[in-house]
C-alpha cells in the first residue's frame, strides 16, 4: 500500500460528492434500522479540543460526521438515544444500535452519517468500533 496516497490508506471518495449524492431510494432503502451504514471514521476526543474543526476536516473530505451539533439539530429522538445509551453504560455488554441516530430516515435531505466525533458519542467510541469494526478510530486530545 502506497502511504502517500490518502484515498488508498483511508478508502477516502475519489470524488468529495460521492459520498454526498444518495437519492431518496437510498434514503428509504436505509430507513430500517438494521441496515448497516459504511461509517468509515470514529473521532474519540474529548470536547473542545478541535472536535469541530475535525467535524469540518471530515466534511471536507466527503464524510458526514455526527457532531454534538446533530444531537440538538436533530432534537428529542436524538437526545433520548443518548440518555438511554448512558443509563445502561455500566452494563457489561451494552445493547446499542448506532444506526439509530447514524442512518437518517426522517427526510429525503438527510444524508447517513459517516464519521462522528465530540460528545456524546466519543465517549462510546468503543462501542461504535464494535459495530463498526473497518472504521478508523482518531485519537484526540
Amino acid at each position: 500500500m502506497d502511504h502517500d496516497d490518502p484515498h488508498e490508506s483511508w478508502n477516502l471518495p475519489a470524488d468529495n460528492n460521492e459520498t454526498r449524492s444518495r437519492t431518496t431510494a437510498d434514503a428509504d432503502a436505509d430507513a430500517d434500522a438494521d441496515t448497516e451504514v459504511d461509517f468509515q471514521v470514529i473521532g474519540a476526543c474529548w470536547g473542545r479540543t478541535g472536535t469541530h474543526s475535525l467535524k469540518n476536516a471530515l466534511e471536507i473530505l466527503g464524510y458526514e460526521c455526527y457532531h454534538m451539533k446533530e444531537v440538538i439539530s436533530h432534537g428529542e429522538n436524538h437526545t433520548r438515544f443518548w440518555q438511554r445509551v448512558a443509563k445502561n453504560q455500566s452494563q457489561a455488554e451494552i445493547d446499542i444500535n448506532f444506526n439509530e441516530v447514524f442512518i437518517m430516515n426522517n427526510n429525503s435531505k438527510s444524508k447517513n452519517f459517516t464519521a462522528s466525533c465530540d460528545f456524546p458519542s466519543a465517549v462510546f467510541w468503543k462501542e461504535q468500533l464494535k459495530q463498526y469494526p473497518k472504521a478508523k478510530v482518531i485519537l484526540g486530545w
